[in-house]
């Protein structure tokens, strides 16, 4: 099995931060751009081989990383389990945010 697509945020991490109505969905922000877009735990928090190594022959691993990660992220905890209330956003951010869900 290829695994291209590592995630450096945890897909059970991101879950947590998934519209409840819409139970795949998240808010994606990008720091750098101020872009924000609708993307998933799948998509969201990841690069193609952002935990590839290249072992001693020159050959390129890209499953030891991701396999050692997914024996730890298989044990956490599952499911929402960040207060229930949502806290508004103030500040910087407010107004870059004041778009979504309109």
């Amino acid at each position: 099995m290829l695994l291209k697509s590592h995630h450096y945020n945890p897909q059970v991490y991101l879950k947590q931060f998934v519209d409840p109505h819409r139970k795949k969905e998240l808010w994606e922000y990008d720091l750098r751009t101020g872009a924000v877009k609708l993307s998933s735990p799948k998509k969201s928090g990841c690069e193609d081989y952002y935990h590839s190594i290249v072992g001693k022959d020159g050959a390129r691993d890209d499953k030891a990383v991701e396999e050692s990660f997914s024996v730890i992220e298989n044990r956490l905890p599952t499911g929402r389990q960040l207060p229930g209330e949502l806290v508004p956003v103030t500040g910087l951010y407010a107004g870059r945010l004041s778009h979504i869900g309109s």
